[in-house]
């Protein structure tokens, strides 16, 4: 499966086109993880269907900077400490994912540290970080880390731009399993762009 595992949308941002994008964009999986709440995932989850795994999640501000919160069944408030916040997270069954620090920014080095026995996955690749970032994700996987890559998308046209090749997974502790033999990927071509090189090509 294909997985684009953060994707952060804008406010305002349309969860039928997300999902439609999503689909156009070769995906199996998304993580939607927007700093409004849970309640965009479930909108496009609803959207997508049966045609698109839909992983709600959200982005959240603590005191020491952002972490992201996913297979979240609530949402978890901004402006906790960090410590608390990764701990709500995981007594909610969820996943606690550190963001690529040219996303946002994330809590120091040394607060992470502190904490690591709660912080499950981090982030190394994003849309924005290209081949360097793929390629920087898997040096880290083959060192034992478990990692995860997305597009950090606003809205529909970055969906896709880097994420995971991965099995299909039941729930937060087996995708934990499953991104441990996954590998970074970069976006690939999307059926609206095949269908638009076709059209060029038939119309030369």
């Amino acid at each position: 499966m294909r997985a684009d595992l953060r994707v952060r949308p804008a406010p305002g941002a349309d969860p039928a086109r997300l999902a439609r994008a999503c689909r156009d964009a070769g995906l199996d999986v998304v993580a939607i993880a927007a700093p409004e709440g849970v309640g965009v995932a479930r909108a496009v989850a609803v959207a997508a269907g049966d045609a698109l795994t839909v992983v709600a999640g959200r982005e959240i501000t603590t005191r020491e900077g952002v972490v992201v919160g996913l297979f979240l069944p609530e949402d978890v408030p901004d402006g906790l400490p960090l410590a608390e916040t990764l701990a709500r997270v995981r007594a909610s069954g969820g996943v606690t994912v550190v963001p690529h620090p040219e996303s946002c920014r994330i809590p120091s080095a040394a607060d992470l540290r502190s904490l690591a026995d709660l912080v499950d996955v981090r982030e190394m690749a994003t849309g924005a970080t290209g081949p360097a970032g793929v390629e920087a994700a898997r040096h880290a996987c083959r060192m034992g880390v478990l990692v995860s890559a997305g597009s950090g998308a606003a809205g529909p046209e970055g969906v896709g731009g880097a994420g995971m090749a991965m099995r299909p997974f039941a729930g937060a502790r087996d995708f934990l399993e499953a991104l441990a033999e996954a590998e970074p990927i970069l976006a690939r071509r999307g059926r609206r762009a095949r269908l638009r090189e076709r059209n060029r090509a038939r119309d030369t």
